[in-house]
């Protein structure tokens, strides 16, 4: 068996020749010429199908890479968004959990639960702040007064410490010592 390549009126032609005995002793050489356009025709056509698929494939996974990116990324400026609110005070402000990407939702979850614990935490804050503030105008009022009512007493008023030193004095012993 060969195989032989030729060019025929311009056209490449691939022939093939092989000798065959038969049982009668008989040699025979069997020819085969096919022209190349022949050969190479469903061979071309499977290529163009096959690159056209790849450019499907391509374009599909480009639009699914795209639609799956925008989603995440809409996520995650949402919780950007949601962030800088909490940054300017603004607590009424959810994030959605209803995605379909479970990350993103127990992210979002994980914020709301963290904003509300932040919200409770600022709450009692302010009310222990407030509080403070209360206790110490009544405390400032009532040193005012004890001062108001031991400066006009008419007897020797003093404080001692525990260990002994002399912590407050009133106006009157002052002037009586001095």
């Amino acid at each position: 068996e060969q195989q032989v390549e030729f060019t025929l009126e311009g056209e490449k032609q691939f022939m093939q020749f092989q000798s065959v005995r038969d049982p009668y002793g008989v040699d025979w050489i069997v020819v085969v010429v096919i022209p190349e356009s022949a050969f190479m025709e469903r061979i071309n056509k499977g290529n163009t199908l096959t690159i056209q698929l790849i450019f499907i494939t391509l374009i599909i996974a480009v639009a699914t890479s795209l639609f799956f990116t925008s989603k995440i990324t809409n996520r995650i400026l949402q919780l950007d968004s949601s962030a800088q609110s909490l940054a300017l005070g603004e607590w009424g402000r959810e994030l959605d959990t209803s995605t379909r990407i479970a990350e993103l939702n127990g992210l979002a979850v994980s914020f709301n639960q963290m904003k509300e614990q932040l919200g409770r935490t600022l709450d009692a804050l302010t009310t222990e702040v407030e509080e403070r503030k209360r206790a110490e105008e009544a405390l400032r009022e009532s040193e005012a007064r004890f001062r108001a009512i031991s400066e006009t007493a008419g007897d020797y008023i003093f404080m001692v410490a525990p260990d002994g030193s002399v912590r407050y004095t009133n106006e009157l012993i002052a002037r009586a010592f001095v």
